[in-house]
């Protein structure tokens, strides 16, 4: 039986009963129910998850799983982490722990226009303080499809904290079309839980500079990034951020801008070089400065670094520290070292044992007992190989 007249993205419910003849009919069946196909949508788009059937997705989105091992896929829970924020429906991975996380969350086709800025946001965390990280990046392409989302949005390979963080980015198709958002998550094996919620994608509020791109290249021993803006107004340049974990930011550089009196209606093109980057992956982001003192971020670039031999020192953060100090280190191949911490006279105050996984690793340590002071800090391999030295000021 055909049924027309029906909306699209719409679930509809059927009975069906018997027409016995001579105006007898049978009592109605139990319902059963269908969602009509979806076509794409406009902005403003959101998604809150509250028409979920839990652990189901939301109608007009999907959820695909490549993990080659029996990695999990992501769902929907109810209130999965009430303490940090996450109260109402929320999509969830739950970890798997034997197997990485690779699975993404499509939302539902979108209609976007090329060169218009558009701004996606979401609310991201986990539900572990310090013990476990979750990663996640987000990309657009043009199916729901892994191999189709080749535009990078936002990559956080390090989330922690049982926090309900809010993810803000602004972005610009270079072509018009139907575009569907995916959230991958590509935790490592055996950790614990991560959540996404409140999805939204508007057109960018007006801002003083209309970024068209950012992206960077490696070059040799240097890190090249490129930027091109097509409109600028009262803009009096360009903070360079960089990163060896894609969190903490500290300014490499300055720019400023191009435009006569910080204002332009024409396509300006800008370059920097980061001549001494990290050994590891390198995280970069503009902050665009106004004359008043407003300031704006950009997308992140990551520049990956060359497959290093050895253990090194990457980032040591805050510095000065007062009760943590992060510790960012590559590593060839997994491996257990001891870090050293040491007096400017030499003498040994504190070691700490940790295991590196293969890749950049974030470490942790509390310093808060030591005394206030200048210290080293070193890292000692298994076979006593030894990082070079970083100094630290603990306040």
């Amino acid at each position: 039986y055909n049924m027309t007249g029906l909306s699209a993205s719409t679930q509809y419910f059927v009975w069906v009963r018997s027409d016995c003849g001579t105006g007898g009919k049978s009592v109605w069946s139990v319902a059963d129910s269908f969602y009509t196909l979806c076509t794409a949508t406009n902005i403003p788009y959101t998604l809150n998850f509250e028409t979920a059937t839990v652990p189901g997705m939301p109608p007009c989105t999907a959820a695909e799983n490549l993990s080659t091992g029996t990695g999990n896929i992501w769902k929907t829970a109810n209130s999965p982490y009430a303490a940090s924020g996450f109260d109402s429906k929320t999509l969830q991975y739950n970890y798997n722990t034997a197997s990485p996380a690779d699975t993404w969350f499509y939302t539902q086709g979108i209609n976007l226009v090329s060169g218009v800025s558009y701004r996606l946001k979401f609310f991201y965390g986990n539900n572990s303080t310090s013990l476990y990280t979750e990663s996640m990046n987000v990309s657009y392409g043009t199916s729901p499809m892994a191999a189709d989302m080749t535009n990078p949005i936002v990559d956080y390979p390090a989330i922690t904290g049982a926090t309900k963080d809010t993810s803000i980015t602004d972005f610009i198709p270079t072509t018009s079309g139907v575009y569907y958002f995916g959230f991958h998550a590509y935790s490592i094996a055996d950790q614990d839980l991560l959540f996404v919620d409140d999805i939204s994608v508007d057109t960018t509020p007006s801002l003083p500079v209309r970024l068209v791109n950012f992206k960077g290249e490696r070059q040799g021993a240097k890190n090249l990034l490129s930027w091109i803006t097509a409109s600028e107004q009262n803009n009096k340049g360009y903070e360079l951020l960089r990163s060896s974990d894609g969190e903490s930011f500290s300014e490499i550089g300055y720019v400023n801008s191009k435009a006569q009196n910080g204002n332009s209606n024409s396509t300006l093109n800008y370059e920097y070089a980061d001549e001494k980057p990290f050994t590891g992956n390198n995280y970069y982001r503009l902050k665009q400065v106004d004359f008043d003192g407003k300031s704006t971020l950009s997308n992140i670039v990551l520049i990956k670094g060359t497959k290093t031999n050895s253990i090194v020192l990457s980032s040591v953060y805050p510095n000065p520290a007062k009760n943590q100090l992060n510790v960012v280190l590559t590593s060839p191949a997994n491996d257990r070292v001891a870090m050293v911490i040491t007096d400017l006279a030499g003498r040994v105050v504190m070691t700490r044992q940790n295991q590196l996984l293969s890749g950049d690793n974030k470490l942790t340590i509390n310093v808060g007992t030591l005394l206030p002071g200048i210290y080293l800090i070193k890292a000692v391999c298994s076979n006593n190989c030894e990082t070079a030295v970083s100094k630290f000021v603990k306040e």
